[in-house]
């Protein structure tokens, strides 16, 4: 977050590309997209890289996430825990703030569906 996009593309390890608005890596099972405005990174938008591997905090996908997580905030940063029910509903989305920085985790059940760090809309 508020990186520039030179440091951006050295950290994903992406080739430049000095126009993209939107900035995209791609693992086998995270997708991670940075939202640039004005050359500096303002939000990052992770989701499962795949329909069948949606979950961010299941098995396959949290290590990954929680360091893509860690990586966007510049600081250890582990996954959220799911919300607790709130009579017979769960919460489908938490939000907080590391620092300054909003983070948003949308949730089906205890299923992590995505997370939103900065200003970047899905």
């Amino acid at each position: 977050m508020g990186a520039e996009r030179a440091v951006v593309l050295e950290l994903l390890h992406l080739q430049a590309d000095p126009s993209a608005r939107i900035l995209t890596k791609e693992s086998d099972t995270v997708v991670l997209h940075c939202a640039m405005e004005a050359e500096r990174c303002v939000g990052v938008y992770l989701v499962g890289r795949t329909r069948a591997g949606r979950v961010l905090n299941a098995p396959a996908q949290a290590e990954e996430t929680a360091a893509l997580l860690s990586q966007a905030l510049g600081q250890s940063s582990p996954l959220p825990a799911p919300p607790a029910r709130e009579g017979l509903k769960s919460p489908t989305t938490l939000t907080w703030k590391v620092g300054e920085v909003p983070i948003v985790a949308r949730w089906r059940n205890s299923d992590l569906m995505e997370l939103r760090v900065g200003s970047v809309k899905p």
